[in-house]
């Protein structure tokens, strides 16, 4: 249809033009070209097919390649995916683990620094009763060593006892 019409235009504009066709060699070229262009399609035309099918079937070859590495492109995307749910509950437990296992290990910390604690204060309660002992035994070491200072420059024994009970309680 397209080349019939093509055909009508040519001869459109050769009716066109000023010079009629009996002057020009229009409809022998025409007839040339007609004849070459069949020339070419008897002798042409099975290579032309054989290369055009080929390359289609070249074409659907790589296409369904292609599809092929797609669908394989698909699995590893879910075998990727999978790893990565499965390596976030893998993270969110490890998180997990190590928090509770910091938590044990500040409990025990504490416990620690308590027991610390309450040694170190046992330790200073000790001390504090043992320099209270010291300075009672020095005072009354102190009233004793007076006394018998005092027992022996003036003789008054009960006297000087009473005075020593009442300073000693």
């Amino acid at each position: 249809m397209r080349f019939l019409i093509l055909i009508g235009l040519c001869f459109g504009f050769a009716f066109c033009a000023d010079i009629s066709l009996s002057q020009s060699d229009f409809v022998e070229r025409l007839i040339n070209f007609i004849i070459f262009f069949a020339i070419l399609w008897y002798f042409g035309s099975e290579k032309v097919k054989s290369i055009f099918t080929q390359r289609s079937q070249e074409i659907a070859i790589s296409f369904s390649e292609l599809q092929e590495q797609c669908r394989a492109l698909e699995k590893e995307k879910e075998i990727v995916l999978k790893q990565l749910g499965e390596a976030e509950v893998r993270a969110s437990e490890i998180i997990a683990l190590a928090k509770r296992e910091a938590m044990i290990i500040a409990q025990q910390y504490k416990d620690k620094v308590d027991r610390d604690i309450q040694s170190i204060s046992t330790s200073f309660e000790q001390v504090l009763v043992q320099e209270q002992r010291q300075m009672l035994q020095k005072e009354i070491q102190k009233i004793l060593n007076q006394a018998s200072q005092d027992i022996s420059a003036q003789g008054d024994l009960d006297f000087y006892l009473r005075v020593l009970s009442r300073r000693v309680e």
